[in-house]
């Protein structure tokens, strides 16, 4: 489930403000600010998600992400994704495995995926809830892979690499 598209496909220039709430009981769902699933090196430019996205129930083997919940095990070029503005709130049940302000889950690391560049950074901001632990996005944690999405086993620092800045904040 995504608030622009659930599947994989190209999002580019696309703004999503509406609120995501899951309730399902299947353990491996993924939600997405932007997209719930997204691979195959399709773009993801440009693209905004002030909408908030909240799991009620834990999730074992899916992804709640204020991006996307979900990407594959294909490799991103720098600026494939890039450029996309982050700045919701994204909470999620204690004892789900996959929870990030960009990216809820990962199918593989074997790949190489960029998220931003330097030239065109991710722009993140609001706040990451996992049960009652709130974790309000600042300057000193802004890069930091357990906010961004590392939460699942599958994360790599080596294949997963963010590239991203302070949004403003919602008020």
């Amino acid at each position: 489930l995504g608030g622009i598209q659930g599947g994989s496909g190209a999002i580019v220039d696309c703004v999503n403000e509406g609120n995501i709430t899951v309730n399902s009981t299947a353990n491996n769902s993924v939600v997405g600010g932007l997209a719930g699933f997204h691979s195959g090196a399709f773009k993801l430019q440009n693209s905004v998600n002030t909408g908030n996205v909240v799991c009620n129930v834990p999730l074992s083997a899916g992804g709640v992400g204020g991006m996307t919940g979900n990407i594959g095990n294909a490799a991103h070029a720098e600026g494939v994704i890039a450029n996309n503005t982050i700045n919701c709130i994204v909470k999620a049940a204690e004892g789900t495995c996959g929870v990030g302000m960009v990216c809820g889950h990962f199918n593989g690391n074997s790949k190489t995926i960029y998220f931003g560049s330097a030239d065109e950074p991710l722009k993140i901001g609001g706040s990451l809830q996992i049960g009652e632990t709130v974790t309000v996005i600042d300057v000193t944690n802004v890069m930091d892979p357990a906010v961004l999405g590392n939460h699942c086993s599958n994360y790599s620092a080596s294949a997963h690499l963010y590239n991203c800045v302070l949004a403003q904040q919602l008020n």
